[in-house]
């Protein structure tokens, strides 16, 4: 878990600085081990299938970010029941 995390904020550094191809390289691995550590519907998966989402966005990859968004929704749907803190918003600049 320690591991995935850090290479989740490691991502998200490298997605700040604009270094899109570490940035999905960094949140993919981190996306490969969470989905062995945790239930296909966990909470804990959205912040990397958001994060890699942006990253298909900004790479004009709108089928794979179309994908990780409803895989994020379905998540956010299956906890509704027991957090509904968990949104999804995109914005265009």
């Amino acid at each position: 878990v320690e591991v995935a995390d850090t290479l989740i904020a490691l991502g998200v550094i490298y997605l700040d600085t604009r270094l899109f191809v570490l940035a999905k390289d960094t949140l993919e691995q981190a996306y490969l081990i969470y989905q062995k550590l945790y239930n296909q519907d966990d909470p804990k998966l959205l912040d990397v299938l958001v994060n890699l989402a942006g990253i298909y966005l900004q790479a004009s990859n709108l089928e794979k970010a179309k994908s990780l968004i409803s895989r994020a929704q379905s998540i956010i749907n299956s906890s509704q029941s027991t957090n509904s803190k968990h949104q999804i918003a995109l914005y265009s600049h």
